[in-house]
């Protein structure tokens, strides 16, 4: 994955993820069902597709950007530029803030995870 864009309908920001960090998940929601008669029935309403990916020495504008669409839960529309098929609608899904290391051995720069899920 060469390079990402996060937009909403404020800001934008291009993202440089390291490549061995990218990681990728799916979880199917939906439920499964037996009748009396033993009639078996799947039901799938959605799959929620997961990236985690990090970032390394981003500067404070973009970690402050970053940093508030965690904390303001704000829909976002992900890009990924190598592949044919168009955007996505995510979230920012990471349990505490994504970007909130210093990168060593720099004072201005920083790193974290980013981690995306659909919606």
């Amino acid at each position: 994955m060469s390079n990402i864009l996060m937009a909403n309908s404020l800001s934008s920001v291009l993202v440089f993820p390291r490549y061995q960090g990218f990681l990728n998940s799916s979880q199917k929601v939906g439920s499964k069902y037996t009748t009396d008669t033993g009639a078996y029935f799947n039901y799938t309403w959605v799959i929620k597709e997961r990236v985690k990916f990090t970032v390394s020495y981003v500067n404070s504008s973009f970690r402050s950007v970053v940093n508030d669409w965690w904390e303001n839960n704000t829909d976002l529309i992900w890009i990924p530029t190598d592949v044919t098929s168009g955007s996505f609608n995510v979230r920012l899904v990471n349990k505490t803030a994504p970007i909130s290391k210093l990168s060593e051995p720099y004072d201005k720069r920083f790193e974290g995870i980013i981690e995306l899920g659909s919606f």
